[in-house]
């Protein structure tokens, strides 16, 4: 089998700067998309910098629809051409880093800037570095909550920025320590106020930040079962109304698949998983990491559900509280999450009460 071309210098060699082969990063399949990481960062810079002398000679006032100049940016950096799936893993973290390199010159309340930062957080959550992604999150969130969304023909673009910071950084605030945890959700809090006074006020997804912050630091996070699942199905909702094959997407459909089983709603929980295991499939292909990703969730919940598989979250924990011999009564108020089977044929089961907070 001959090695992977790069589709955009057409060489099989190493890269220059990282000394890798063509490696490939999106949801293209066969011997389509491989490329170079510093053949990618060449052409999002050439991409970025037409686009730039585009918008100088017509003038950003003769700008009819800002959010065209801000998906020409992002999508050279974040996008495969080919496939217009995103970038994801090693290859997703090494293009934001060289598109913060990019944007270094700019001004901090820059919109290229701020999608840069978004960028390499996303990036760095995906990769498990959710203190460097909470880092960028906070600082996109200070900075955005101080622009004045009415100033300027791009104005309008801030309010979408800050709502995807606001989306981004809920999914980083549980694994962060408790001052850091306390400061991000003071600013997702003004984030959304700030964010109510724009021309999206009234948009669902809004609702969706309201709904979702009202559970932040209340100790509702977890029990409150109900009301997180309504969340989840909101931001699935939303986001299929808007970008059905996006990767967020089916990020979206995953996390309401693991919220149904964590309430004991199995058959719901495995009908919508498999849907998105088969969606995912045909959308980033099988080998694609999400959808790998998403197969194994799929095959934990079915497990589960088949050994704990009471009809409602009431018969699971009775179930559970059956296995590590406590008293029904004694499981109200409290979550749990069955984690594997132990050597000795028992399960493993953690108990979170709703005072705790860890």
């Amino acid at each position: 089998m001959s090695p992977p071309v790069c589709w955009i210098c057409l060489d099989a060699g190493k890269d220059e700067n990282t000394a890798q082969p063509p490696v490939r990063g999106c949801a293209c399949r066969g011997s389509a998309g491989h490329a170079h990481v510093s053949c990618i960062s060449d052409y999002a810079r050439s991409q970025s910098d037409a686009a730039a002398a585009a918008a100088a000679a017509n003038g950003s006032r003769q700008v009819t629809d800002p959010t065209i100049l801000l998906d020409s940016f992002r999508k050279a950096w974040a996008y495969c051409p080919t496939c217009e799936q995103k970038y994801v893993g090693e290859v997703a973290l090494s293009i934001a880093q060289a598109m913060m390199v990019y944007t270094a010159p700019l001004e901090d309340a820059d919109y290229r800037r701020i999608v840069s930062r978004l960028t390499l957080a996303s990036a760095s959550s995906s990769a498990g570095k959710m203190s460097q992604a909470a880092e960028l999150f906070v600082r996109v969130l200070d900075t955005l909550s101080g622009v004045n969304y009415k100033v300027g023909p791009l104005g309008i673009l801030f309010p979408l920025l800050e709502i995807e910071a606001v989306m981004s950084s809920f999914d980083v605030l549980e694994h962060l320590g408790r001052s850091s945890q306390t400061q991000c959700r003071d600013l997702i809090t003004r984030s959304i106020r700030h964010i109510s006074t724009s021309a999206y006020a009234h948009d669902p997804i809004v609702d969706m930040l309201k709904a979702k912050a009202d559970l932040m630091g209340t100790g509702r996070e977890r029990d409150s079962h109900e009301a997180a699942l309504e969340v989840s199905r909101r931001e699935y909702e939303v986001a299929l109304s808007t970008r059905p094959n996006a990767l967020y997407t089916l990020q979206c459909q995953r996390d309401l698949v693991e919220v149904l089983a964590k309430n004991g709603q199995w058959e719901e929980a495995i009908s919508l998983g498999r849907e998105l295991v088969e969606k995912a499939d045909r959308v980033l292909g099988k080998d694609h990491q999400s959808a790998k990703c998403f197969r194994s969730i799929l095959e934990a919940i079915e497990s589960n559900s088949r050994t704990f598989g009471g009809s409602n979250t009431a018969d699971g924990k009775v179930m559970i509280a059956t296995i590590v011999g406590l008293p029904a009564s004694e499981m109200n108020g409290r979550s749990c999450c069955i984690k594997k089977r132990s050597k000795d044929g028992k399960y493993i089961v953690l108990i979170q009460s709703a005072s705790s907070n860890g």
